[in-house]
């Protein structure tokens, strides 16, 4: 027998929603954010390894996930982070273009324009015949020598700035 269905409330009295409210999403993401600048704050060792694009791609992931969650770009972890993904030499992984095309978009599209071209230059130059990616590409692309976009404020999940550390 299927499970019972609640009863619906009283005409009038509002339905509750399903989930959590908009207030406890917004704190786990700065939260999130927080744990994570920590983090980085220690090192790049200090988050496992073991991806299959490498360091590299863990920590474009890394920032990507910073950037959407409004870390502030001030923070002296950040900046590292950022750096670290700048450092010029030759995109590899398929994961590593991708993700770092994707942080570099969510940061500064048009301070970072010419690594994000690198990064799809990478990824056309190695799609497969059926369209697919394989984790490394056949061919390799420079990443240019680039400095760090002007930093700024970036709202976290609360709409106030996700510091990440005290």
């Amino acid at each position: 027998a299927p499970p019972p269905v609640a009863p619906a409330p009283p005409p009038g009295v509002p339905l509750k929603p399903a989930g959590p409210d908009q207030k406890d999403i917004d704190d786990a993401i700065d939260r999130g954010c927080k744990w994570l600048l920590d983090h980085v704050a220690k090192g790049p060792s200090m988050i496992r390894d073991g991806w299959e694009g490498g360091p590299h791609s863990r920590d474009a992931f890394i920032l990507y996930t910073l950037a959407k969650g409004g870390a502030d770009q001030k923070h002296p972890a950040f900046q590292a982070l950022v750096k670290r993904c700048l450092k010029p030499g030759k995109i590899e992984r398929t994961y590593w273009a991708a993700t770092l095309a994707m942080a570099l978009q969510a940061l500064d599209p048009a301070h970072y324009q010419p690594a994000i071209r690198s990064c799809a230059q990478f990824l056309a130059d190695n799609q497969c015949v059926n369209g697919q990616w394989a984790y490394s590409g056949k061919h390799t692309v420079t990443l240019p020598t680039l400095s760090l976009a002007p930093t700024r404020v970036a709202s976290g999940g609360s709409g106030q700035p996700a510091s990440g550390g005290a």
